[in-house]
């Protein structure tokens, strides 16, 4: 973040799992910090919740790992040409979205950044601290994400944080109850 704070980038490539951040958390940052560069997830964790949340905080495009290098490109040349290319399973994934939307809701930034620490096992009065929240709007967040994201119990936190590239398989330790 802060290095790209002073560069005049056009295009940000993204991995989801990233030392310290993940992915969708720093997604989250660069649109808060209202950055213009049009930005890529390229991963290999691309199930369609992971593809929806990237989109819904505004990527240019989601391009998974195993995808040929020349799609990779052209891709890239479509996004910095001000396109948002989607490949037949991304056009799947949000036309399926588009059909559901009243069940779909997104997790907000402040959601991600919660999830990832509950899902490191720490304390929700922790999580408030260091975030500058109150504990009451902390539970009430955990509830939301409980909710959007059908958890039950807190190895569900663990399990929706690594598959959406928060945390990975040998992040922390939790109770997996």
């Amino acid at each position: 973040l802060k290095r790209l704070a002073g560069l005049a980038v056009d295009i940000v490539i993204l991995d989801l799992m990233l030392p310290g951040m993940g992915g969708l958390e720093l997604l989250g940052a660069l649109r808060t910090n209202r950055t213009e560069a049009r930005l890529v997830i390229c991963s290999g964790l691309g199930t369609d919740t992971v593809i929806l949340e990237a989109y819904t905080q505004g990527v240019s495009a989601f391009v998974e790992k195993s995808m040929a290098v020349e799609e990779l490109f052209s891709t890239l040349r479509a996004v910095a040409a001000g396109d948002f290319p989607l490949n037949e399973r991304m056009s799947r994934v949000l036309r399926d979205f588009v059909r559901q939307r009243k069940s779909f809701k997104p997790l907000v930034a402040v959601d991600m950044l919660i999830l990832r620490r509950l899902a490191m096992g720490r304390p929700l009065k922790e999580i408030a601290d260091e975030l500058g929240i109150s504990a009451s709007a902390a539970y009430k967040a955990r509830a939301r994400i409980k909710a959007r994201m059908n958890i039950k119990g807190a190895a569900g936190f663990f399990q929706v944080a690594m598959s959406l590239g928060l945390v990975s398989a040998f992040t922390g330790s939790v109770d997996r109850d």
